[in-house]
């Protein structure tokens, strides 16, 4: 049984107890619940008792507790009851009953004044009137405290005694025995063979079940410290609620789920800090709804399981319509393993954390395994959120779900975007950080890696999401993107390491071929793209990159191109198939500089249709196509590059106008095709400067035709300064060779 505790002596009080049991003879578990009116003032005490008390049921199926008695003068109200509401496992018609607890009665069982009619849930015990006198017998007569005959009755006061039923003492009570490990109080059931509780002279307190020796102990182990030898299960100690003492046993066996949600709305009501001890929580009613100001913490040891279909754990109420980021914030969600198990429900898509309409959350140090169809986690309409050393182990398609993202960032554009709750309202994601997660496979039969890692696939035109980070994190062995920054503005994705994925980083500008992603959140269809702003990718290292796309992709529209890209310092070693190291298409003031690119399976750097660009200091190494293309390009400078073995022109230029080639070292174009250059400027281009550039065969195998060509098609070409080591191919009557200004 837990300490009782006192309350103030001017507070009468009534000792409750009471015990659940099956009709087999086990003991029955759940948590017993008890209400007083809210608040309720003792005057004379200057103290405030309020709210529910939840007393879970022992291991035999019992409960004590002490409570202040209904009928005290000094209380507030002065004529009330106390609700009950037994919550018991798989007994759900018990209906919530009053029930009275007079100061005349001090210690009283529930069995006892408990209504067995569950339709009367408001019958309390009423003392009935005094019977008649019964015979007084032959009895001699005797006198006693003024009392003769029958009418002589001794009373626990008249002996100096408490009562049989208890009593309270109000001297001090000491044992004077000769060792510290002396009995000093014990306490046993009747028919039991050992003592259920014993307390010993130096303190310790010792529990067991009366069937054999105690096993659960609590001493003093060293100056001001308590401890015990097994576990210690507390409801809620210090805003820190045990989900243990709401009824969860964490033995794989039952569903632990609605003990969970119980800690879940104690913590919703009172706020505070939900945990669960080392242990295998089934989950199979599901969503678990966790509310604002909550932490829930997993410790080492203690996994959730999925039990069921639907998603894990929701931030909120279906029916709630709380817009912006005005719903269940300020949530912390850490630690433990959530095993999803996907392999057990391979055709029903669910995710696993979804966040929304939300604002403040933290979600840290945990394991996320074996997800089917949907994401790890979701974050939509969240604003101010972190995402931190999260592992994100094994995935399964349930059908169509080829491009799921480990973490995905969305709006509260529409259900199909995000089915937890409403309002749709258009809210983006604002001020997100991922950082040191790892995305990868988790050896489970029947599953994958994750296809992606972290990014967004849906938008609402005139929407972005804002300043995301997504930094220093691991993505192994999926099939398609490491991040997909989607109407992300001013975002960076930074120091990442992408090992072995289909692709790697993919930027992309509203996408005008869908038509719900182009349409207003008023629901008109603007038939167009949206520009997209401020992006840095840097310092990312890429390894082995398959064939599904290029190692870095940013791409726009002619309505929606991106404007202030900056990618910087990364490096990428091996990209599959055609796909090259870097890809540009519709950009406008950008930069591409410090890149290192080796193994390239097509183009080192690609342009098309950008303009007002930087492409400097890059070093690519083993392309299998060119090292630097641009098509329909305007106003870049393509300066201080460095580059070496290439299967095809070195650096090939068509329909660019005011480019300027200057400073580049190119070693070995041609690698593949004896008619290729190591520089080619082609169809109709005009304003064009190539200065100061170097070209040099590889000096064995298959070499480029010329160091340098330029077609007719090229007009206002300079060109000095460069060193070819070998004859060139040019159209002297459209080329300027020396040095002048241009004035025209």
């Amino acid at each position: 049984m837990p300490t009782l505790f006192d309350l103030p002596a001017s507070v009468p009080s009534v000792t409750l107890r009471g015990k659940f049991i099956g009709p087999d003879g086990r003991p029955q578990r759940g948590i017993i619940e008890i209400l007083a009116p809210t608040p309720l003032t003792f005057g004379g005490a200057d103290v405030f008792i309020s709210g529910p008390i939840a007393i879970p049921l022992d291991a035999e199926g019992g409960f004590v507790v002490k409570l202040p008695a209904t009928d005290s003068g000094d209380a507030n109200p002065k004529f009330w009851a106390y609700t009950i509401t037994e919550r018991l496992v798989g007994i759900t018609d018990r209906q919530p009953y009053g029930i009275t607890l007079p100061a005349a009665k001090p210690d009283v069982w529930l069995n006892d004044i408990a209504p067995s009619n569950p339709y009367t849930p408001e019958y309390v015990p009423i003392t009935g009137p005094k019977g008649d006198k019964g015979d007084p017998g032959a009895g001699n007569v005797n006198s006693v405290n003024g009392k003769f005959g029958p009418d002589i009755s001794l009373t626990n006061v008249d002996l100096g005694a408490l009562a049989s039923a208890g009593g309270t003492l109000s001297g001090k009570v000491q044992f004077s025995l000769a060792t510290p490990t002396d009995t000093a109080l014990g306490a046993f059931v009747t028919g039991d063979g050992f003592d259920r509780f014993r307390s010993l002279i130096n303190g310790r307190m010792e529990w067991g079940s009366g069937s054999s020796a105690r096993d659960t102990f609590l001493y003093r182990s060293d100056v001001r410290t308590l401890a015990t030898d097994g576990s210690f299960v507390a409801q809620n100690i210090g805003g820190m609620m045990n989900v243990r003492a709401f009824g969860a046993t964490g033995s794989g066996t039952i569903d632990d789920a609605p003990f969970i949600q119980a800690a879940l709305n104690f913590a919703k009501n009172f706020g505070g800090w939900v945990v669960l001890p080392p242990g295998i929580y089934n989950c199979a009613t599901l969503p678990l709804r966790i509310y604002g100001g909550t932490r829930l913490t997993l410790l080492p040891g203690a996994t959730l399981r999925r039990g069921g279909t639907n998603t894990f754990l929701l931030n909120g109420d279906a029916a709630q319509n709380l817009g912006g980021y005005n719903g269940h914030g300020n949530i912390v969600i850490e630690g433990g393993l959530w095993d999803m198990r996907s392999t057990a429900n391979p055709t029903d898509p669910d995710m696993c954390i979804s966040i929304g309409h939300a604002r403040n959350v933290i979600i840290r140090d945990l394991e996320i395994r074996d997800v089917g169809g949907y994401h790890g986690i979701e974050l939509n309409s969240t604003k101010h959120a972190l995402i931190s050393n999260c592992l994100f182990r094994g995935y399964t398609d349930t059908g169509g779900r080829d491009f799921s993202e480990a973490i995905q960032l969305d709006g509260a554009f529409r259900p199909s975007v995000f089915g937890g709750f409403g309002p749709y309202d258009g809210t983006p994601c604002e001020d997100i950080t991922v950082r040191d997660c790892y995305t990868g496979p988790s050896g489970t039969t029947g599953t994958v890696a994750w296809p992606a890692g972290v990014g967004s696939h849906s938008a609402a035109a005139g929407l972005y999401h804002k300043r995301i980070r997504v930094e220093a994190n691991t993505f192994e062995g999926g099939a398609q993107y490491a991040v997909k920054p989607y109407i992300w503005e001013n975002s960076t994705v930074i120091g990442n390491t992408i090992k072995s994925m289909g692709s790697g980083i993919w930027a992309r500008t509203l996408d005008s071929s869908k038509v719900a992603d182009r349409t207003t959140m008023g629901g008109t269809d603007t038939k167009a793209s949206q520009s997209g702003t401020g992006l840095v990718i840097a310092n990312n290292t890429f390894r082995d990159i398959g064939a599904f796309n290029h190692a870095i992709f940013v791409e726009g529209e002619t309505t929606g191109r991106w404007y202030g890209v900056t990618i910087s310092g990364n490096t990428v070693s091996g990209a599959g198939g055609n796909n090259g190291g870097l890809r540009l298409v519709y950009l406008e003031g950008f930069t591409a500089t410090g890149n290192a690119l080796s193994s390239i399976g097509g183009t080192g750097m690609s342009t098309a249709n950008c303009s007002d660009g930087v492409l400097s200091t890059n070093r690519m190494f083993n392309c299998g196509g060119s090292f630097f293309t641009s098509d329909t390009g305007a106003r870049l400078s393509v300066m201080d590059n460095n580059a070496g073995n290439c299967g095809s022109h070195g650096f090939w230029a068509w329909d660019n106008t005011d480019l300027r080639m200057s400073g580049n070292y190119i070693r070995g174009a041609g690698r593949s095709d004896a008619t290729a250059q190591g520089i080619r400027l082609s169809t109709g281009g005009d304003r064009i400067a190539v200065t100061n550039n170097t070209y040099r065969k590889w000096g064995s195998g298959t070499e480029a035709a010329s160091p340098y060509t330029c077609t007719s098609t090229v007009t206002n070409v300079r060109r000095w300064g460069n060193d070819w080591g070998a004859a060139i191919t040019s159209t002297p009557g459209n080329e300027a060779t020396s040095v002048v200004d241009i004035v025209s």
